[in-house]
């Protein structure tokens, strides 16, 4: 009898710790949520080079390159653009397919700066 409750015992032990990770450890945070939990109003991306556009509350952030060089200027909107001192990021309707995830989205996106033009495609997140 102690034999097999020691078995059972282990049995249960050693099956706890072959757990999985739970819920909460395999979830991974969606990055569209987590910007709009952070006030962020419209958000944009595009690759080749890869880059994402986060507009909110009158403050542009730009991440561009994969080393994610940040550019943080305050913006003037009109209609479906937004002026910067260095940029202009319009928002065109009408589907846009993102090139890698084949995912679609409302917007397209195409910022401008001197030196260069980026396109992608972008959701509102209000």
């Amino acid at each position: 009898m102690k034999f097999r409750f020691s078995f059972l015992v282990g049995a249960c032990f050693t099956l706890i710790a072959c757990d999985g990770p739970t819920a909460a450890e395999n979830q991974t945070v969606n990055p569209w949520v987590k910007a709009a939990q952070n006030g962020v109003e419209f958000r944009g991306i595009g690759n080749e080079p890869p880059w994402i556009v986060e507009l909110s509350a009158g403050k542009m952030v730009l991440l561009t390159g994969y080393d994610k060089n940040r550019t943080e200027q305050p913006y003037v909107v009109n209609g479906l653009s937004y002026y910067t001192q260095d940029y202009t990021i319009t928002k065109g309707l009408g589907p846009c397919h993102d090139s890698m995830s084949g995912e679609e989205f409302k917007f397209s996106v195409t910022i401008q700066s001197e030196h260069e033009t980026l396109k992608g495609c972008g959701r509102d997140l209000r």
